[in-house]
């Protein structure tokens, strides 16, 4: 494969881990905001919502920001790789 589509596949995969992830979180701060024993003794503000309560109330947000975090890692981790694997072919060629 080429540096690009394993690009391609590694942002694909971080994307889907992501989704994972991020439907995982989701699920746990509902019931965790049904369930849990916080007593609804949090801090209600732009900036100071836990981001369980974030994802309780905005799921969309959050499932799209980490979508985008795992896909760019997961295509900055596949550069990195490509970029280790040249850097041994040049070391070996001595």
């Amino acid at each position: 494969m080429t540096k690009a589509g394993d690009a391609v596949w590694g942002g694909i995969c971080g994307a889907v881990l992501g989704f994972i992830v991020a439907k995982i979180f989701e699920t746990w701060s509902i019931l965790f905001i049904q369930y849990g024993v916080h007593n609804g003794s949090y801090l209600v503000g732009p900036f100071t919502t836990p981001l369980w309560v974030r994802a309780a109330n905005d799921p969309i947000l959050v499932t799209v920001l980490t979508v985008i975090l795992y896909g760019s890692l997961g295509i900055l981790f596949v550069l990195y790789r490509h970029h280790r694997a040249g850097c041994e072919q040049i070391g070996n060629e001595e």
